[in-house]
């Protein structure tokens, strides 16, 4: 699939200086940033979602663990004493 772009002047020209830097054309510029673009969108989607079924099955169970909880077995790690991870409760 084909389709145009138009770009005001200050971009057009921060993207040709992209291209000149490494030795690329405009279009594989342009390629390279739209396909970041989408997969940085993707990701976002994701980690939503799964913020979301999160949400959901906590609203469900009511198992969750405190911000203390999680940042005490986080500090344990790489240390002498690592914590196992806590176990959720209501």
């Amino acid at each position: 699939m084909s389709f145009a772009v138009s770009l005001d002047t200050a971009l057009q020209q921060r993207v040709e200086h992209i291209a000149a830097i490494h030795q690329l054309s405009l279009d594989c510029v342009v390629m390279q940033a739209l396909r970041e673009y989408v997969e940085r969108e993707e990701q976002k989607a994701q980690f939503q979602q799964e913020a979301m079924t999160a949400w959901h099955a906590l609203q469900q169970n009511g198992l969750h663990l405190t911000g203390d909880e999680v940042i005490n077995w986080l500090d344990s790690w790489g240390t002498d004493t690592k914590m196992e991870m806590p176990q959720c409760h209501n």
